[in-house]
Order: C-alpha cells, then structure tokens, then sequence
C-alpha cells in the first residue's frame, strides 16, 4: 500500500528531473530522431501516450509544453501536476451512491486525453449526413412588357464576317465575334439577389493548428487572415481551433464573428486527428450547401497513436453539397501528401483551386492567404449575357 505509492511517487519524481534535463539540453532544431534517442526511461507501467507524447513524431516546443504543465505546481507537487495533463487520472473519488447517467458526451469530452482517446478516434465513424436547405432559384427581372431588355454597351467587342472560297469553287460565309476582354461593371450585379442567397446557404470553417510547433506561425496566420480572407466572407461562419483539444472560439454570421486573435492560441500539444474528425462532423451536420474549409496546420501529430492517415481514408465528399478545400501547410516540412488525400476525398467544389497553399517560412503566411482571398474572389454570382448581332 504506503510503501508501493512512495516507491512510485520517487520513480515519477526521478523521471520528471531527468525529462527535464534531456529538455533543458536539447534545441529548437533537433531532429525527431535525436530527440527520440535521449528520451529517458519510462516509469514502470506508464507510456509516452500518458504524457501527451508521441515518440515517432517529436517536437522540441511540444516537449517544453509538456515540462510546464508537470512543474506548474511547483517542485513539491511534481507527481500531481503531472496527473493533471490526464483527465481520466483527474477525476474525483467518491463513496456516495452513483451519480445519474449523463447526457451524451459533446465531441470535446469523448476526445479525451490517454489511451482511451486513441480508441475512440480509431472507432470513430463517418457522422450522419444532414441534407442542405433547399436553395430558391433568383427571379429574373423581367420589362413591363414581359421582354427581355436590350442594353447598349461600350466594349471592344469585334463582329467581322468572312468568306471563305471552297475546293469546288463555292463560297462560305463566316461570322466570327472577338469577344470583350472584361464584362463592363455595369453588368455586374452588387448586392443581387443571388449574392444573397448564396450568403444564407453558405458556411465557412477555419479550422486552425494552435499547437507549440505553430507558435512562429500563428501572428502572420492572424493578420493574413484578418486582412485578406475575413472581407470576402459571406454567410455563417466558425472559427476553431485545435492543439491538446478541439475547441470552437467563436461561430456565427456576424463580422466578429469572422476574426481571428492572437488569444486563440494556446502552444498546446497537437491533436491532428481530432482536428481532421472535427472538420468532417461540422461539414456534414451544417444545412448549408455551400462550404468553405480553410485548414491551417504544419501536419504535426503528437496527441494520440491514431494517426490522421486513419481518418483522412475514411472521409468522404457530403453528397448534396458543394465543399471547396483550402489547405494550408505551414513550414518546409509539411507533409503534403496529407493535403493532396483530404482534397482527394473530401473536396467536390472547383477543379481549379490549388491543392495546396504552402507557406514554408513565416514571411510566406499573409502571401498565401492574400492567395487564399483572391481565389475566393472567384467564386461570385455567375452572369449570363444574351448576344443579338444584328
């Protein structure tokens, strides 16, 4: 009893110092590889799982954010404070009569952290799809007269008409229209009744790496964001975030609702999984029809051993709906096969988006979401004009 919780407590107090040593001595730029072999050993029964720490994809910020979380209490507290990165070892005892059975867990609370959560996200399945609000076609406006109206326009649009002198000898005549280099603003509709349709039907999710490793990242994420992306959105909009957990800062059709802080970054561990799960749960649950994903990540995974491989081969485009996919990656060693199989699986919007959007070094972030906006700028109302050639 006393004796086997003492033993335990010095085994988790030896191997705390000797974990922050091997911290304090590594740097910044050490490999995985070099990590992983000055790992110290682990305390009889425990795994690195129980730490928040995968051993096959290290991070030396992670490993730092797992140092602090274990001496937050101070260094005569070591052996609790290290409990408090698991909830499941968190929970309070009790000998009273069984609480009542709880609601059913949101999707934070059955992502929980240890071995059990890497269970569940291998058991996790594809949700169930809700089908979109059905979308009202805009009326066309129509004369007094119940015509078409005929409008004049300057352009340089060119008609010329060609004859063309066959081998028998006869004669053809062409028509041939060099067509205008730009559709004149006068025929662009601002504030249509189709922009605010696709507005009501549209749904836009960021879904955002805060973990430690993006901590260089996240400043030029938030002002790229904030001054490229956030001014064309339209239409409902959630921002969420993910490193030890997944969390939803803030979700709505406000314009506040559109931004991005510095706050919402915690330098936490990284859930990718959790993260890649979420996205799926929110794009098939929403009744919208139009879907923008924007996921930013440097592809690092350190939370659970269910890789996001595990997910991104179960995930499947929502039938019924149009979802555009931009990916993100961040750092010059973003995996970016990850992108290529999620815009493989879950994107059924236009063809001609980009794959990737890679940001390899810090200054590259606001450059590729200006990218980002510029593209979305492409996706406005569609105008379709009638040529009478006299």
């Amino acid at each position: 009893g006393k004796q086997k919780d003492d033993n335990s407590k010095k085994e988790m107090e030896q191997f705390t110092r000797n974990l922050e040593k091997m911290v304090s001595q590594s740097r910044q730029d050490d490999s995985p590889e070099e990590l992983r072999r000055r790992l110290p050993p682990l305390p009889p029964g425990m795994d690195w799982e129980d730490f928040g720490i995968d051993p096959y994809d290290l991070d030396y910020d992670d490993l730092r954010h797992t140092m602090r979380v274990m001496k937050k209490s101070g260094p005569g507290d070591r052996f609790l404070d290290f409990f408090k990165m698991n909830r499941l070892w968190n929970r309070k005892k009790t000998t009273h009569a069984p609480a009542p059975t709880p609601p059913p867990p949101t999707y934070n609370q059955r992502m929980t952290w240890g071995s059990n959560k890497t269970e569940q996200q291998r058991a996790w399945t594809l949700p169930v799809l809700v089908q979109p609000d059905e979308v009202d076609e805009p009326i066309p406006m129509e004369t007094e007269d119940n015509e078409e109206e005929i409008i004049l326009i300057k352009s340089d649009a060119e008609f010329y008409r060609v004859t063309e002198q066959t081998s028998d000898g006869s004669l053809k005549h062409h028509s041939i229209l060099k067509m205008m280099s730009e559709i004149p603003d006068s025929m662009i509709a601002k504030g249509s009744t189709q922009t605010k349709h696709q507005a009501s039907s549209t749904f836009n999710l960021f879904m955002g790496d805060v973990s430690g490793s993006m901590s260089g990242y996240w400043p030029s994420v938030v002002s790229g964001w904030n001054a490229h992306v956030r001014p064309t959105l339209c239409g409902r909009t959630a921002i969420m975030t993910f490193g030890a957990e997944v969390t939803t800062k803030r979700s709505g059709s406000t314009r506040d609702c559109y931004e991005i802080t510095q706050r919402d970054f915690d330098s936490s561990s990284t859930d990718l999984t959790g993260g890649l799960q979420a996205i799926v749960e929110e794009v098939y649950k929403c009744k919208e029809k139009f879907i923008n994903v924007f996921f930013v990540t440097d592809g690092s995974h350190n939370a659970t051993q269910c890789q996001p491989d595990e997910v991104i081969e179960k995930m499947k485009a929502p039938e019924g709906k149009i979802c555009d996919v931009f990916v993100l990656g961040a750092g010059s060693g973003f995996p970016v096969q990850y992108s290529v199989n999620i815009r493989s699986r879950l994107h059924s919007g236009r063809s001609n988006l980009p794959t990737i959007f890679w940001a390899q070094s810090y200054t590259d972030m606001v450059t590729q979401m200006k990218d980002i906006a510029s593209h979305l700028g492409q996706t406005g109302s569609s105008n379709t004009m009638k040529l009478n050639i006299p």
